[in-house]
């Protein structure tokens, strides 16, 4: 998975000087958490370096049109069950619509999926 995220993440054109662009990384879990969550957050750490800036968050209170706003994409990185309040939906619905990025990571709350498809 991590490598299919490097091409992505490394399109990301930065002019000479420019501050990096913010990815807000959402691993939260409401249901199964996967073993390989630490490891993910360490390889997109890692990956960063010079790209862009990774914000780490578990917490849904994040999700608002405001927050949002600041971040160049967002990553679901291995989500379980019901990770976002109904207002966290709303502002991701939003974030999207205006032109956000999102990039997928193992996502299993089928609820999800039908909303970014627009069903």
């Amino acid at each position: 998975m991590i490598l299919r995220l490097w091409p992505i993440l490394t399109t990301f054109t930065l002019a000479q000087n420019a501050a990096l662009p913010s990815v807000l990384i959402y691993s939260r879990t409401a249901g199964f958490r996967h073993d390989s969550i630490p490891t993910a957050i360490d390889a997109l750490r890692s990956m960063a370096a010079g790209l862009y800036n990774p914000v780490f968050s578990e917490d849904p209170a994040d999700f608002t049109i405001a927050n949002l706003s600041q971040f160049k994409a967002l990553i679901f990185l291995s989500n379980s069950d019901q990770v976002l309040t109904p207002s966290g939906e709303s502002a991701l619905d939003a974030y999207l619509r205006s032109g956000g990025n999102l990039i997928g990571g193992l996502v299993q709350e089928e609820r999800y999926i039908r909303c970014l498809c627009g069903e």
